[in-house]
């Protein structure tokens, strides 16, 4: 009994937090001016914030009664439900997760593009939509695909007689969604990141040897392309301090997101690949992923945390929220 109430009071800690730490990063997007205006990255943030929160509000509680309880009190239709909008939400986090490795890629290479666009709300939220898009196609692959499948016809979600809910464990479905949701795009991620940080050190590089020599034909080139587009009409002397400022607020946004999303890999890599065990060899029970289930489920509350600690001008909302919250009280 112990253990129970103890297992109840931690889960629905992680998601209180979840649902309170989510809906401070998005007031801190809508109160905070230089959050607004910080471009692409911060949009993305705050999609990632949002997906966050709807898991928070729409599927934790309901996890957090079931692994309490291990009973799924609610009935069939609100089993369908969650299962679907576990899967949508989750896969929505994970995917902006990529659309954020995917803004560094573009503002390290291709720093002169960027630094055109990063404000652009429209192209912001097409690439939000691409990864809302991709979520809804990945969520909806049991409906689509696999309930047609004559194997998966008695392959009920909700067993009325053991009143529990869970996804399909046939391993055609699980590798599927699982590749699809999780490991092409942590694939995708580490080839991004990669790639931003031989673009970094490439620029550091050209950066210090440009101090200490005369400039050539292919310095300026380089210099041109490391300033992400500084304005021909400045000093010299100028262009380099400004090249000099982008280049380490370029590197500070992307070792923040790295960390984010290196967080991200140590709550889900467990998950799934268990997740993939358990429907090759059934030899898994629920219980026994359960921990790993909710570790994947922490990482939407560690988020804001990281925002606080690793942003400035996110840390500098989050206090001016509080304190006015505390002053009215």
């Amino acid at each position: 009994m112990l253990i129970l109430i103890l297992t109840g009071i931690v889960l629905f800690t992680i998601t209180i937090w979840t649902i309170i730490g989510n809906i401070i990063v998005v007031l801190a997007f809508i109160i905070d001016r230089k959050i607004r205006q910080g471009g692409m990255s911060n949009y993305l943030i705050l999609n990632l914030a949002i997906s966050d929160l709807l898991l928070g509000i729409a599927v934790l509680p309901f996890s957090a009664s079931y692994s309490t309880f291990h009973i799924w009190y609610f009935g069939k239709l609100l089993c369908e439900m969650w299962l679907i909008i576990d899967v949508l939400c989750s896969t929505a986090s994970i995917w902006g997760l990529l659309m954020i490795a995917f803004d560094r890629y573009i503002a390290t290479n291709y720093p002169i593009y960027y630094r055109h666009h990063r404000h652009s709300i429209p192209r912001a939220s097409i690439t939000i939509c691409i990864a809302w898009f991709m979520s809804i196609a990945i969520c909806l692959l049991p409906t689509l695909i696999f309930e047609k499948s004559p194997q998966l016809m008695t392959a009920t979600k909700y067993n009325e007689q053991t009143h529990q809910c869970e996804l399909f464990k046939d391993s055609s479905f699980v590798i599927t969604s699982s590749l699809l949701s999780f490991y092409i795009p942590l694939i995708i991620m580490i080839f991004l990141y990669a790639k931003v940080l031989y673009a970094i050190k490439q620029q550091s590089s050209r950066r210090l040897k440009g101090n200490s020599i005369h400039r050539t034909v292919h310095d300026k080139v380089n210099r041109q392309i490391d300033n992400n587009l500084i304005d021909e009409d400045l000093p010299s002397s100028d262009q380099q301090q400004i090249g000099r400022r982008e280049l380490s607020a370029e590197v500070r946004i992307t070792r923040s997101l790295a960390i984010v999303i290196g967080c991200f890999i140590c709550c889900w890599l467990p998950f799934f690949t268990l997740y993939i065990i358990r429907a090759v060899c059934d030899c898994l029970s629920f219980n026994a992923i359960e921990f790993f289930f909710w570790l994947g489920y922490s990482n939407s509350s560690i988020n804001p945390v990281l925002y606080a600690i690793l942003n400035k001008n996110f840390r500098d909302a989050f206090r001016n929220i509080l304190w006015k919250d505390n002053c009215a009280s």
